[in-house]
């Protein structure tokens, strides 16, 4: 996937632009995009049950949000790519500071990625 690339979920054909690349990891890349007007983050996965996973989590924590303020799940869908089917889902883009590591370390440094989409 490249910036600026539009995607169309494969279900509800919904279209999203990806304007940069926040963070990638394990079970897949995060996007800032452009949906429906605003601003939102998008994170296309590698596997459906991690994906699944965290989804599962995100609509916990739409439920509790009068209660916890915290991202918010806007939808879910797949799209197809050059015969392969990814998972993706939109969530509230939660800015804030970009954190830098400023030595190699044994673990993954924190990241804005992380805080927005629950372990990119």
């Amino acid at each position: 996937f490249r910036e600026g690339e539009q995607i169309v979920g494969k279900w509800y054909g919904e279209r999203i632009t990806l304007q940069r690349l926040i963070g990638s990891g394990m079970h897949g890349t995060v996007y800032l995009a452009i949906w429906r007007g605003q601003d939102v983050a998008v994170k296309i996965g590698t596997g459906v049950a991690i994906i699944s996973s965290e989804i599962n989590r995100l609509s916990q924590l739409n439920r509790l949000a009068d209660k916890f303020p915290g991202p918010k799940l806007y939808g879910c869908d797949d799209m197809e790519k050059k015969g392969t089917i990814f998972p993706f889902y939109i969530m509230s883009h939660q800015r804030g500071k970009r954190l830098w590591c400023e030595r190699p370390m044994a673990v993954d440094c924190p990241s804005t990625a992380r805080s927005s989409a629950l372990l990119a």
